[in-house]
């Protein structure tokens, strides 16, 4: 049985351990109907070493060998952006591929301890069904913030237990946090100080979508905190979402991090750089520059450096401030790439 299963994992390539269970395979394979057992399964069984069981079954001859299953698998670009960050010499203690002792680290695999930190907002009376779909709230008269998104009005907020029965005949909700009309302040180690009204900014926000699946705010604060993260750098357009994971650092009762929101980095025209607009990808500009020339000519868009000379990411360590990098997004040069 071992021999059968080291001889299924070494041809095809696949470490079942990555899987997340979402079912995309299964979703694009051109031969799902006519399977009794379907991809995601496939996977599921190499991994509990029940290959026989699968090998008897004639699901497996049904395969097309199309690799659709393979293009779809979300998994993949998660290993392809270790790749990048590799070959561009950014290292990481922790994580991903590389393990650790906080793990697991891909959060298709945390359910139980997302419920566990989502029970304890339920038993403070703070969660409640919600029915809206994106559409309704875009169309309706709720109001928007510059970046265009809804901040939502409490529309489901006061359902009565009725009404939620009589709604869930039709459709499957969604959970929100209920929050305060208060204002959260905080500093930015780049953009400054920062407030936000968590009912008239942000409204009630999603903890968990209707088809079971954790919403972004509450994942990235559980796993922040149990891997003992103390300062998150990101994207200045995350900027928003930090008065609202504030909030639920503090209901959970959990050390929050310091935070530093970046500026984007933006086409010379101002526009959001995007590949269907024709703009560069990192796997293009691999194949023109050479890591150390991709890193010297960002630093220098960001001021990190007088010129676009190469750099490492190592090298630009001892003269780091934050005091030189932009408050605003950033427009690259036209001759830069």
């Amino acid at each position: 049985m071992a021999d059968l299963k080291e001889l299924v994992l070494t041809t095809s390539g696949v470490n079942p351990l990555k899987c997340m269970r979402c079912g995309k395979c299964s979703g694009t394979c051109p031969s799902y109907d006519a399977m009794e057992y379907h991809p995601h399964q496939f996977v599921y069984m190499v991994e509990k070493g029940d290959i026989e069981k699968l090998m008897a079954s004639k699901s497996i001859y049904t395969c097309l060998s199309c690799f659709a299953c393979v293009e779809r698998c979300p998994r993949i670009y998660a290993d392809l952006l270790e790749q990048d960050l590799d070959w561009l010499g950014l290292a990481w203690d922790e994580g991903g591929s590389t393990g650790g002792p906080n793990g697991p680290y891909y959060q298709s695999e945390c359910a139980e301890i997302y419920t566990a930190s989502y029970k304890k907002l339920e038993e403070c009376g703070l969660v409640y069904p919600c029915f809206c779909s994106r559409a309704q709230l875009h169309a309706a008269s709720a109001p928007h913030t510059s970046d265009g998104n809804v901040v939502y009005p409490g529309t489901c907020r006061g359902l009565t237990a009725a009404e939620i029965e009589e709604k869930r005949k039709k459709k499957a909700p969604a959970y929100r946090l209920m929050v305060p009309d208060e204002d959260i302040t905080f500093v930015d180690g780049c953009m400054g100080p920062h407030t936000e009204n968590l009912l008239h900014d942000c409204g009630d926000f999603y903890l968990r979508r209707a088809d079971g699946v954790f919403a972004y705010q509450l994942a990235v604060v559980v796993d922040d905190a149990r891997m003992g993260v103390t300062e998150v750098v990101r994207g200045a357009d995350l900027l928003s979402s930090t008065a609202r994971q504030l909030y639920l650092y503090r209901l959970l009762g959990l050390q929050a991090p310091g935070f530093a929101h970046c500026p984007l980095l933006l086409a010379p025209d101002g526009r959001r750089l995007s590949k269907r607009d024709g703009d560069q990808s990192l796997e293009n500009l691999r194949e023109k520059y050479t890591a150390q020339e991709i890193v010297g000519k960002l630093a220098y868009a960001y001021g990190l450096q007088p010129e676009p000379a190469p750099r490492t990411p190592e090298s630009l360590i001892k003269d780091f401030s934050w005091a030189k990098v932009p408050k605003q997004d950033v427009c690259l040069p036209e001759d830069l790439f």
